[in-house]
């Protein structure tokens, strides 16, 4: 608990405990003057997730090239996923001569990320005329 920053994913009931007790202790120490935060954040359902990949391998198979380059749907997302971030993020090869991207991982995505996500894909393939009407939002998620 000496860091500034501590994250506990509520998706236990050992994790419950943790944080519980983490909680606990700090106002026990009288900590609450410190200035901490607590935010819950929920994160992309696998709902979400499985419908974003098939999304991705429809939009692959319609369209495999991308302005001349050849595209999978692990190309598509990394593009989509940037596309909602609007920043870059760079780091040297191993020799120090040039520069690897850092890609974004959609798993640390929030729903509602998640959800400006599928914007950006529909938004896309409505301008690029790939039917994705069969991947329909599905009408009930049990994390929702």
């Amino acid at each position: 608990m000496s860091k500034d920053r501590e994250t506990i994913r509520l998706n236990s009931e050992k994790n419950v405990a943790k944080a519980t007790s983490w909680l606990r202790q700090m106002v026990e120490t009288k900590r609450l003057a410190e200035g901490w935060i607590l935010s819950f954040t929920r994160k992309r359902t696998d709902l979400q997730n499985a419908r974003m990949w098939a999304i991705l391998r429809t939009i692959a198979k319609a369209r495999p090239r991308h302005f001349g380059q050849i595209m999978d749907d692990d190309d598509y997302k990394v593009m989509f996923v940037h596309g909602l971030r609007k920043e870059a993020r760079f780091i040297p090869d191993m020799t120090g001569e040039g520069v690897i991207p850092i890609p974004y991982s959609s798993s640390d995505l929030t729903v509602s990320e998640f959800n400006m996500l599928f914007e950006i894909i529909e938004r896309f393939c409505a301008e690029k005329g790939i039917d994705i009407s069969h991947h329909a939002e599905p009408k009930k998620d049990k994390a929702a």
